[in-house]
C-alpha cells in the first residue's frame, strides 16, 4: 500500500512540476490589439453619393474597382504581426474583395500634414507586417463591383460591415473582428 501511495504521489509531483514549468512558457496573442483610427477611400465617380459616418454611397457599375484604406493603431504593449483580413459579405455576387494589403504606417506627422496609406488598386495578397506597440498599420481592401443588374432598381445593398483581422503575437495566433460603420459600402443601381 505504501509503495503504491508513494508512486502515486511521485506521479502527482511530476505533473505539478511539469505544469509549473509550462506555465511560464504559455504564449497568447492579445485579444483586441487594434483600434480603428481613420479611413480613406478611393475616388468617387459620377452618380456617387457622399461618404458619411454610416458608409460610402456608391453607384454600382460592373467592372468598377474601389479601394478603402483603414488605419489601425496597435494599442497593445507588444509587437503584433498582421497577416491579413477577411471581410464579411452579404452578397459576393455583386461586391468581391479581391485583395487585402497591409503596410506599416509612418509615425504621425507633426502639424496639419495628412498622410494616407491608400495605394493603387491591386489583386496582390497581403504580406505579413509587424506593427510595433503604439504604431499604426494601413489595411487596404480592394473591391471589384460586378453583376450590378442583380440590384433592385430603387434598392440598395450594404456590404463591408466588418473585417476580421488575422495576426500573430507572443507566439500565438489571433483574430479580431472590427466593425467600422463609415467603411460600409452602400450600393445603388
Amino acid at each position: 500500500m505504501r509503495k503504491s501511495l508513494a508512486a502515486f504521489m511521485f506521479v502527482v509531483a511530476l505533473l505539478l512540476v511539469g505544469a509549473a514549468c509550462s506555465a511560464g512558457k504559455t504564449s497568447h496573442a492579445p485579444a483586441q490589439p487594434f483600434v480603428a483610427v481613420s479611413l480613406a477611400a478611393g475616388m468617387s465617380g459620377v452618380g456617387d453619393g457622399p461618404s458619411t459616418p454610416t458608409g460610402d454611397h456608391l453607384r454600382c457599375r460592373s467592372g468598377r474597382h474601389y479601394a478603402q484604406d483603414l488605419t489601425l493603431r496597435n494599442r497593445s504593449g507588444i509587437p503584433v504581426t498582421l497577416t491579413g483580413g477577411v471581410l464579411d459579405w452579404p452578397s459576393a455576387l455583386v461586391v468581391q474583395r479581391v485583395a487585402v494589403q497591409v503596410r506599416l504606417a509612418p509615425p504621425p506627422p507633426n502639424g496639419d500634414a495628412v498622410i494616407t496609406g491608400l495605394r493603387n488598386w491591386s489583386r496582390s495578397a497581403a504580406t505579413p507586417v509587424t506593427i510595433p506597440p503604439g504604431r499604426s498599420a494601413w489595411v487596404q481592401s480592394n473591391f471589384l463591383l460586378r453583376n450590378c443588374g442583380l440590384l433592385m432598381p430603387h434598392g440598395r445593398l450594404i456590404t463591408n460591415r466588418a473585417v476580421t483581422l488575422t495576426f500573430t503575437a507572443n507566439g500565438g495566433q489571433g483574430n479580431q473582428r472590427l466593425s467600422v460603420p463609415s467603411a460600409r459600402i452602400i450600393l445603388t443601381r
